[in-house]
């Protein structure tokens, strides 16, 4: 993400982390050694063991309406399912569609794109429930009744070779917030990292990092 507003910040977060549950992916680090295991202190006989607190269950927010957002979306019917960009296009499309007039929270946009995902990265965002609202920038959004303007642009940079079952695309993100009382918000950039996979004669997305 390009330093920027809150907004920003708030998006590409939450994007992240509905991602990082779709999978391992080109660009996650590698795991680290931990290297040998450090010997166990020893416990005193008098030692005891701490008090067991009972967990206290966090609130969960309520899901937003159905319906189309104001910017629109994807026409399932229009995007080749055996184009992998065509996937993705549509995937990031849906994604950050966001809209405050049917949308509590972000993760209510990203379920949109469940129909171009995987069957387990989509699992994990359709059943993702959001415990804390979208703070300032969502606020701001609402207050302006807003919906977001998806623009994308497939970027070229180096990337990893396609092969014949996954493919990474690069996309340039724009999000300009419309209020339907006439305003314009300041836009929303991200860079999405897609990996695309084939399953059977088509293809769907596997996971989604935003930077």
């Amino acid at each position: 993400m390009r330093p920027g507003s809150g907004a920003g910040r708030t998006l590409a977060g939450l994007v992240l982390v509905l991602a990082l549950a779709g999978g391992a992916l080109w660009w996650a680090a590698g795991s680290r050694s931990s290297g040998s295991a450090a010997p166990a202190a020893a416990v005193s006989p008098r030692s005891t063991s701490p008090a067991v607190r009972e967990a206290v269950p966090v609130p969960v927010l309520p899901r937003g309406r159905e319906g189309v957002p104001g910017g629109g979306l994807p026409d399932p019917a229009a995007v080749d399912g055996r184009d992998p960009e065509a996937v993705g296009r549509a995937a990031l499309g849906a994604m950050y569609a966001w809209d405050t007039g049917l949308d509590v929270t972000l993760a209510d946009a990203e379920r949109r794109a469940v129909p171009w995902l995987t069957a387990g990265y989509g699992a994990a965002v359709a059943s993702r429930s959001a415990v804390a609202a979208g703070g300032a920038a969502w606020s701001s959004w609402a207050g302006h009744r807003a919906y977001g303007r998806v623009s994308l642009e497939l970027l070229r940079d180096e990337r990893p070779s396609d092969s014949s079952g996954t493919v990474y695309r690069q996309w340039s993100v724009t999000v300009v917030p419309t209020g339907r009382d006439g305003w314009t918000g300041a836009p929303v950039t991200a860079v999405a990292y897609v990996e695309v996979v084939r399953v059977g004669e088509v293809w769907r997305v596997a996971g989604v990092r935003v930077s």
